[in-house]
């Protein structure tokens, strides 16, 4: 029994400590090509803290967003309540002029939780990076239902 106890305080104190070298950030980044302008995606995705029917990211559905900033660029978001965490769409017009290249990243903070770092490696790239994939689907069915 005592080696039972041992071996597991062992096995357990491994995974802390592996825990607290894993990055203390991840980044998701999904991108998506739409074939319309800057400024219908800008409208669409200022959008996020009334929580569109399009868009299947969670914090935006749990009205947890605070919208930081808005250029021509694109929009910038910190997502309020628990560790710190941004957001960010990107609107880029494409280089040849035939539509907008949109950028979704999502970042997130850590600090020293060992737990939440072995989450954020194991789990977060698949998970938040689907829902960033079927909102921007979403969007993309969205303006172009609504193109003119």
């Amino acid at each position: 029994m005592r080696k039972l106890l041992t071996a597991t305080g062992v096995v357990g104190l491994a995974l802390l400590a592996v825990g607290l070298a894993l990055p203390g950030r991840s980044e998701v980044v999904r991108e998506t090509h739409l074939g319309t302008t800057p400024e219908r995606v800008l409208a669409a995705v200022g959008a996020l803290q009334r929580s569109p029917p399009w868009c299947s990211w969670k914090p935006a559905r749990s009205g947890r967003l605070m919208r930081t900033s808005v250029n021509e660029r694109g929009v910038w978001y910190e997502v309020t309540g628990g560790r710190r965490r941004r957001a960010a769409l990107l609107v880029e017009q494409d280089e040849v002029g035939a539509g907008v290249r949109v950028t979704w990243s999502d970042v997130e903070h850590y600090g020293l939780d060992p737990f939440a770092r072995w989450a954020g490696l194991l789990l977060r790239e698949r998970l938040v990076g689907q829902q960033l994939e079927d909102s921007l689907d979403a969007l993309a069915r969205q303006l172009s239902d609504d193109a003119p």
